[in-house]
């Protein structure tokens, strides 16, 4: 495993960066699962009680980085756009989408045309691996206790995570 930083405003619109999935992952984990059918039970509570309105906000906010970035075609030198969505959610103007201008829209689409789809997936896959086993790793160290022990046999799988099972 390794370390990887991605630059600011990474064009490649990593979700987690914007908070979706780890909203629903801080209620996840709010439960010690032992099992896959701990792991489902209690995503799917963390289902019944995510805020709403902080997916959407993450799932505007990604909208209007996706628009950003073909703005500057796939750069990542974009400002994140703030459309200060508490206020309009206040006052019960916040959209669910956000429109984007035709000729951007067509633009961003011939781009894309010109793009080595099946390289950028391949790419994309070990990202979200790397992703996955990083998210892995901070739950696992998330879990530690302030004095240094781990609790019941996270140890184990700690180690086994961080391939250094032979220590223990």
């Amino acid at each position: 495993m390794q370390v990887r930083f991605q630059p600011p405003n990474s064009p490649d619109l990593n979700v987690l960066d914007l908070g979706f999935f780890r909203a629903l992952q801080t209620l996840e984990e709010r439960n010690y699962s032992r099992n896959i059918d701990d792991i489902i039970a209690a995503t799917d509570e963390a289902w019944q009680d995510v805020d709403m309105m902080t997916l959407n906000a993450n799932f505007l906010t990604l909208q209007c980085c996706m628009q950003e970035v073909m703005c500057v075609e796939g750069d990542n030198g974009y400002k994140i756009p703030h459309m200060k969505k508490a206020k309009l959610a206040a006052v019960g103007m916040l959209s669910e989408v956000i429109c984007v201008d035709r000729d951007l829209f067509d633009d961003g689409c011939r781009l894309l045309s010109a793009t080595d789809i099946d390289k950028k997936i391949d790419e994309l896959a070990l990202e979200v691996a790397q992703a996955m086993d990083m998210s892995e790793f901070s739950s696992q160290m998330e879990k530690l206790s302030v004095d240094g022990e781990l609790e019941d046999d996270i140890d184990l799988d700690l180690a086994l995570l961080l391939g250094i099972k032979h220590l223990l």
